[in-house]
């Protein structure tokens, strides 16, 4: 991430990486021009509304916005859309405060189930699959809309969106459970994430050997992502204790960011294979990592597996 501290300099390198005009940033955050060239000379900032607007249709968490708008320092990376207060932001994640995750008491309700009450939310697939396709531009690898509703439909609790009361996005996750067979075909590259079909989706939790594949997670912040650990550990923490999931199922997931790599590696999860060839040809920040391990190695989850 880099390090920024005033909102021009943001906005530079986002029409930089957009190659997009001052004028279509204004277009999109309805002012005009000049509103935009005084932003740039520092001889005036935007307001409360531009700073909606700009987050709306940039995509630039609020609070980013917000943080440089009245001159505070803030590390952000355009392209994964991801933020932190200080350099040191990711050491919030470790072994101890993913234990804590699981029993902390939150009401959690800037959390958002894809399906709900009979209804699949499209609207925010759509924003799922955006983001997707930005961090990972690999069409090719991609899976069916239709494999991702399958699994929203039957497991709510770890297919989820968080917005706030604006609507604006900080974090998702869609979690495929499968059966084991289609993970050790993964594990070798027998297949690829884009083959799993909707009737692959296992459509309930069992106490026998499945794979919860982590398709994509996005968190804005070192908060959400423990946030979004927490809501789906919390799931898992209830089917091992009555007995719905083995504790020999996999968590697997194939990593694209060095965020993802991170978290994955702070969970306890082992590398499988990497994909060098990816990184050079999609022009990634790290190389994609494929990983996986027992829920019963998880150093979080041993508690309660105890007898």
């Amino acid at each position: 991430m880099k390090r920024y501290v005033n909102i021009w300099d943001l906005l530079s390198d986002y029409l930089a990486f957009s190659e997009m005009t001052q004028q279509t940033l204004a277009d999109l955050v309805t002012v005009d021009v000049k509103t935009v060239h005084r932003w740039k000379t520092g001889k005036a900032v935007p307001n409360h509304q531009n700073i909606s607007n700009m987050s709306m249709s940039l995509a630039i968490p609020v609070d980013v916005l917000h943080s440089l708008n009245t001159e505070r320092p803030i590390f952000y990376d355009i392209r994964t859309r991801k933020f932190a207060h200080s350099e040191y932001d990711t050491e919030l994640i470790n072994s101890k405060s993913l234990e804590q995750a699981i029993h902390k008491k939150s009401l959690d309700q800037d959390i958002y189930p894809l399906y709900s009450e009979s209804y699949i939310d499209k609207s925010y697939i759509d924003i799922i699959v955006e983001y997707d396709r930005l961090i990972y531009p690999n069409e090719n690898n991609a899976v069916d809309g239709l494999v991702i509703e399958r699994a929203a439909k039957y497991h709510q609790d770890i297919n989820f969106i968080i917005m706030d009361s604006k609507k604006y996005h900080y974090g998702h996750l869609v979690c495929l459970p499968i059966p084991i067979e289609l993970h050790d075909a993964l594990c070798s590259r027998r297949i690829l994430e884009r083959d799993i079909q909707p009737s692959d989706i296992i459509d309930h939790l069992s106490n026998r050997m499945m794979d919860l594949h982590i398709y994509c997670m996005y968190a804005s912040s070192s908060h959400m992502a423990l946030k979004i650990i927490r809501r789906a550990a919390r799931s898992l923490a209830l089917a091992l204790k009555q007995d719905r999931l083995s504790p020999n199922s996999h968590i697997a997931a194939y990593a694209v960011t060095k965020d993802g790599v991170d978290i994955c590696n702070k969970l306890g999860l082992y590398s499988i294979f990497e994909n060098p060839e990816e990184e050079t040809s999609l022009n990634l920040d790290t190389t994609p990592i494929f990983f996986s391990g027992r829920i019963c190695t998880l150093s979080f989850f041993r508690h309660l597996l105890r007898p």
